[in-house]
């Protein structure tokens, strides 16, 4: 078994501060890859502008990290988007095995948490999305494992706090974080 380390991270909104600190945060965590749940550059119709709303200054951060970035197309991005990124994000799902486990990532528009029957996805499989901007780690009825790593931008879920997530293959556990690094919350998917 390998044992990657992915940061999980959604909806950026062109927000260069907030990647920036979120990226500085991970550095500790020695990130295998890094999975981009969507909404990356645009900052949507229904958002406003963040005080440190730079849309250019994403992929600024991310083109050095191509090599290690696997994303997902959000409702808010576009063709344009992708001519500026030098990785795919036009796919509107990705799969991925973690461990012995499916991980499957969407933005959270078209798939939803309710789809992870019709995904074919059992327990201690792996459904993340973002979209929402409400931090989710729980599991369903079927012990799926349901992730959604908040927004670095515009968080809404209670507290305001600006949130992402690690997956840790060695430790078999999915864990929300804050934007500064600190776990708030953990799941295992080795049970």
């Amino acid at each position: 078994m390998t044992n990657n380390v992915y940061a999980v991270i959604s909806d950026i909104h062109g927000d260069s501060a907030c990647l920036s600190a979120a990226l500085k945060a991970l550095e500790s965590y020695r990130i295998s890859f890094y999975l981009l749940l969507g909404d990356l550059i645009n900052h949507g119709p229904r958002n406003g502008l963040s005080q440190e709303y730079h849309p250019l200054g994403i992929p600024e951060l991310l083109n050095p990290l191509k090599h290690k970035i696997i994303a997902v197309k959000g409702n808010c991005d576009s063709e344009v988007d992708q001519k500026l990124c030098e990785f795919p994000l036009t796919s509107p799902v990705n799969t991925l095995v973690i461990g012995r486990h499916r991980a499957v990532m969407t933005h959270g528009h078209l798939w939803k948490p309710a789809d992870t029957e019709k995904l074919g996805l059992t327990r201690n499989d792996i459904f993340m999305s973002g979209h929402t901007h409400v931090p989710i780690l729980e599991r369903n009825s079927h012990g799926v494992i349901i992730f959604n790593p908040g927004s670095l931008t515009f968080p809404k879920g209670p507290n305001g706090i600006h949130t992402m997530g690690i997956i840790n293959e060695n430790s078999g556990t999915v864990a929300l974080l804050d934007i500064s690094g600190k776990t708030l919350n953990s799941l295992s998917f080795l049970e």
